[in-house]
């Protein structure tokens, strides 16, 4: 469990309190339900919120008050429900007082039966999703019926009685939550890997308008996936003389404002096949080099994969596929993993910089993935990650919400610089996914649900704070909303 709480004040900002979510986050016993627990918490003279939080969050009612120098036990009864919806306030920025609610679901509750802290015994429940078992594919998890199963010491979960609910109802002591299924939220970049980005947006944006002032009309699609110098140098060779010295100029400002961060450590090379691919060979070159940029190996090394076509029911793209997968009862890896795997590698080393709590099995890149909506029935139940690796304007992710009445899209405002075809990857999507055989390179799709409410937020107000505070004046380069690159976790089936 990551992350930390703080409590705050404002006018002037002032953090009055802090700790760390590796320690359960103790909340009074102040409400009927343990969302208006969790309310009373943060409603307080010092707004409480979250500031970060790795997707689980361990709560610790305060159980035990002294009185006269006794530890008494309070019973005071706090409706948990398995599997039930709460809301969590996470503050937006590093300053202020300004929180979104993100929702979470309960996932276990540890109770203690007994009338003091000196006697008495310690027993768990965990949230069971009854829908889970079934084989119906068009399942609705968000309708599922929800159950408790009592964990004890040397005895086998069975499922909860009627007297189980009240009884942790009045004796609950720590309850874990995670993210709700089908949830997605945005995650922030690693700075390093946000500036170059940005960088590389920016300097995109203005080649594009000096070469519509030289009549053209988009840039080239393979500009894409160009990391800095390959976009300089494209420039450079295109544009007039007298433009081309307005671009240089402003790719030296960009160079003098915007922070630089040190390099990352590489993992070891893996051994090179027999007969290498050009993205084999590349990717085993720059882990030889032992450090560098993430975030631009990679897309380098994208550009480079040769990927194959596939066909699935939710449409034809290419492809690329590294890690394991399932299928019944078959289990193994991908075919393309024991060619590519100083690819696999530093993709997985790119994961880790992004999101060190991920878990997964495989990784998928995709270009022109245009898929409808749809659930992944095949997937397994853990969080999925989706990033952009290259520069594109209208795209949109579809999220179905548990609360959601109708259905939305997350809009990309359309700017001047005009998307790849069918030539880049536009999407990394890792996974833990359940592939059949026929189509073992075929690519885990996003989660996206029939119908609800989008709960993807953006990254660029945070981003763009973040770039402030570390000394980049991002406000002086006017960028538009276009600039979001969608980073998001999502439960699939």
């Amino acid at each position: 469990m990551q992350g930390e709480w703080s409590a705050r004040l404002t006018n002037p900002h002032v953090v009055t309190d802090s700790g760390p979510l590796l320690a359960p986050l103790p909340i009074e016993v102040q409400g009927a339900t343990l969302q208006a627990v969790i309310d009373s918490w943060s409603r307080q003279h010092s707004i409480h919120a979250l500031t970060r939080h790795g997707g689980i969050v361990l709560l610790q009612l305060k159980r035990y008050l002294f009185r006269a120098g006794c530890a008494v036990k309070n019973r005071e009864p706090v409706l948990i429900e398995p599997g039930q919806l709460v809301t969590l306030p996470v503050f937006r920025f590093n300053r202020g007082t300004e929180v979104e609610q993100q929702q979470f679901r309960v996932i276990s509750v540890v109770f203690h039966l007994g009338d003091n802290v000196s006697s008495g015994h310690y027993q768990a429940a965990l949230s069971y999703c009854a829908q889970s078992v079934l084989l119906d594919a068009a399942a609705d998890m968000s309708c599922a019926p929800w159950e408790y199963r009592i964990c004890d010491d040397r005895r086998r979960p069975r499922r909860a009685k009627v007297a189980d609910h009240q009884c942790i109802n009045h004796n609950a002591y720590l309850i874990g939550d995670g993210p709700s299924i089908d949830m997605a939220i945005a995650l922030q970049l690693p700075k390093g890997a946000y500036v170059e980005m940005l960088e590389e947006w920016l300097l995109l944006q203005a080649y594009s308008g000096l070469w519509r002032e030289m009549g053209h009309v988009s840039l080239p699609p393979a500009l894409s996936m160009a990391v800095r110098n390959d976009i300089i140098h494209a420039a450079v060779n295109a544009l007039e003389p007298e433009l081309c010295t307005v671009f240089l100029d402003y790719a030296e400002k960009l160079q003098r404002e915007l922070p630089r961060y040190a390099e990352t450590s590489f993992p070891l090379p893996c051994e090179l096949p027999m007969r290498p691919s050009s993205a084999e060979c590349l990717a085993h070159a720059l882990l030889e080099q032992g450090h560098g940029s993430l975030w631009t190996s990679v897309r380098q090394v994208a550009a480079e994969i040769s990927y194959h076509t596939v066909h699935r029911a939710i449409g034809t793209h290419l492809s690329f596929s590294v890690g394991a997968y399932g299928h019944r009862s078959f289990v193994g890896l991908l075919k393309q993993t024991g060619t590519h795997r100083s690819v696999c590698r530093l993709l997985n080393a790119l994961v880790t910089q992004i999101y060190p709590a991920h878990v997964w099995t495989t990784v998928t890149v995709n270009v022109d993935l245009k898929a409808p909506t749809h659930i992944d029935v095949a997937n397994a139940s853990y969080a999925s990650l989706l990033l952009g690796l290259s520069h594109f304007d209208d795209g949109t992710l579809w999220t179905e919400h548990e609360a959601g009445s109708s259905t939305c899209a997350f809009d990309v405002q359309t700017s001047s610089f005009q998307r790849a075809k069918a030539e880049y990857p536009e999407v990394i999507v890792i996974s833990d996914s359940e592939q059949s055989e026929e189509s073992s390179d075929a690519p885990v799709a996003p989660a996206e649900g029939d119908a609800g409410e989008n709960n993807c937020t953006s990254l660029k107000e945070a981003s763009d704070c973040q770039a402030a505070s570390d000394g980049a004046r991002a406000a002086d380069f006017q960028i538009p909303d276009s600039t979001e690159h969608l980073l998001c976790l999502s439960e699939m089936d």
